[in-house]
C-alpha cells in the first residue's frame, strides 16, 4: 500500500511537472488553489494544510474564523473537487465525519480553546497537530468511527485536560 502511495505521488508530481510550460512552474499548493477556485468555493482565505489519503486529497482552508475541509479526487489524473465538509471554529470546535465513497477513512479535526492542550489521542492513537502561523488544530484518520468522547486531550505534563473549555 505504501509503495502504491509513493508511486502515485511520484506519478502525480511528474504529471504536474509536464503540465507546466518551461517559463511557469506550479507548486502543488498552487494546483490546489486553482482547484479550489474552480470548485465554486469563493469565500476561502487560504489553504492551511492538506493530506493525501488513497486517491483523495483532503484540503483544509480558513474562512470567517473557521477551519473547513474539501475533498479532491485524483484518480482521473486531474484535481477534481468532489465534496465539501463541515467546519470548526478556530477558537475551539470538533468536526467528525464518517467514511463514505468520497472519504477513504473516518476523519476528525478539531481546535482547542484550552491553552493547556499539547496533544490529543483517539483510542490511544496520537492525533496529528497542525501548526500554521498562529493557528493550531489536530486531525486524525481512523478505520473505526470516531466519537467526541474518543478525543482525549493532555497537557505538557501528560495530565488529562478538557479539549474544549
Amino acid at each position: 500500500m505504501k509503495k502504491l502511495k509513493v508511486g502515485f505521488l511520484i506519478a502525480f508530481i511528474m504529471m504536474m511537472a509536464s503540465c507546466s510550460n518551461t517559463n511557469e512552474k506550479f507548486t502543488f499548493e498552487e494546483e490546489l488553489l486553482n482547484a479550489l477556485d474552480n470548485s465554486g468555493i469563493n469565500y476561502y482565505e487560504e489553504i492551511i494544510h492538506y493530506e493525501i489519503k488513497d486517491n483523495f486529497i483532503i484540503g483544509f482552508y480558513t474562512a470567517d474564523h473557521s477551519i473547513f475541509h474539501t475533498i479532491y479526487d485524483l484518480s482521473s489524473g486531474t484535481i477534481k473537487n468532489i465534496g465539501r465538509g463541515g467546519s470548526v471554529d478556530q477558537n475551539g470546535g470538533i468536526a467528525i465525519f464518517e467514511k463514505h465513497e468520497h472519504m477513504p477513512s473516518n476523519l476528525s479535526y478539531f481546535s482547542s480553546n484550552n491553552p493547556d492542550v499539547e496533544k490529543v489521542e483517539v483510542r490511544g492513537e496520537l492525533a496529528k497537530k497542525i501548526n500554521y502561523q498562529d493557528l493550531s488544530f489536530w486531525i486524525i484518520f481512523s478505520d473505526e468511527p470516531i466519537a467526541e468522547e474518543d478525543l482525549i486531550a493532555y497537557d505538557d505534563q501528560g495530565n488529562q485536560v478538557n479539549l474544549i473549555q
